[in-house]
């Protein structure tokens, strides 16, 4: 027969090893994975984060406006003045309000 350890038949540890190995391999892969796709995503340049925070001002007269907290308030409604966000709405904007 086999020589016995103290862990079980020389052939028992080598299975138990082998079972070791694979899921220390196993662990390795799934923690590289979810580095990957926690850790490696895809950052907005600079050119893309201005992009869309230009898209929640108004801009009138080229100058730019934040006007997120007076939406609300805005006695056109909300769906009026949302028509001009993220845009040049200069044309719309003088249509609507006379600057006499």
């Amino acid at each position: 027969g086999m020589e016995r350890f103290s862990g079980g038949t020389v052939q028992q540890q080598l299975e138990a090893s082998m079972w070791l190995s694979g899921g220390i391999a196993l662990l390795i892969a799934v923690m590289y994975i979810a580095f990957a796709c926690c850790c490696c995503r895809p950052r907005k340049t600079q050119g893309q984060r201005r992009k869309g925070e230009e898209q929640q001002l108004w801009t009138v007269h080229n100058k730019r406006y934040d006007l997120t907290g007076f939406v609300a308030r805005h006695p056109g409604g909300v769906q009026a003045i949302e028509l001009g966000r993220g845009r040049n709405c200069t044309t719309l904007f003088e249509s609507y309000h006379s600057l006499a």
